[in-house]
């Protein structure tokens, strides 16, 4: 399996219960894993059978590409009112990568959860993987604006010049006081 993520949520989803399934199929009493796709009425991508020497256990899984806190807890509770549906079913959300304080979101509603960098926790059945400490391999690198390019420099110039010291500008005034190429779009 590669360190990118699927561009689409479809190829993103068949990535992620690829992974889960392999990682399943790691423990040595585990017999199979079947994967259910789900269409219709339910709120979770696809259901697990897990076939241990010890029984079937039912997955509940959901997909996400992104993790934030407010994510997380709308799926925790998409799963609350999944075991309803399915009492006997394990939740497990699958993301792309998960910080320590998402995991610990998903822990603390019992949900498991596995991402794309390694990290996991399952627990269900006799089944218990845990696996944490994997950095997110995805990160984007964002470049932070030159402060001295020219445009910005123009502005600084403006706010800085002495004659002009303590004024209280507006945008649009700042502007066109540090023209010529600044606008309020660039």
């Amino acid at each position: 399996m590669n360190n990118t993520i699927p561009l689409n949520e479809s190829a993103f989803e068949r990535e992620g219960l690829a992974r889960l399934k392999a990682l399943l199929q790691e423990v040595p009493f585990v017999k199979s894993v079947k994967v259910e796709p789900q269409s219709g009425d339910d709120d979770w991508d696809a259901e697990m059978s897990v076939r241990t020497t010890a029984g079937v256990a039912r997955l509940l899984v959901e997909c996400r590409r992104r993790s934030e806190p407010r994510i997380l807890r709308e799926a925790a509770a998409r799963f609350e009112l999944a075991r309803i549906k399915r009492p006997k079913s394990y939740p497990v959300l699958i993301a792309a990568y998960l910080s320590p304080e998402s995991a610990a979101i998903c822990l603390e509603h019992g949900v498991g959860y596995m991402d794309f960098a390694g990290n996991c926790h399952l627990s269900f059945g006799q089944i218990h993987i845990h696996r944490e400490g994997f950095v997110n391999p995805f990160r984007e690198e964002r470049g932070t604006a030159a402060l001295f390019a020219p445009k910005a420099e123009r502005v600084l110039r403006a706010l800085l010049d002495p004659e002009l010291a303590g004024r209280n500008w507006t945008f649009r005034e700042l502007a066109q006081h540090a023209a010529p190429g600044v606008s309020l779009h660039s």
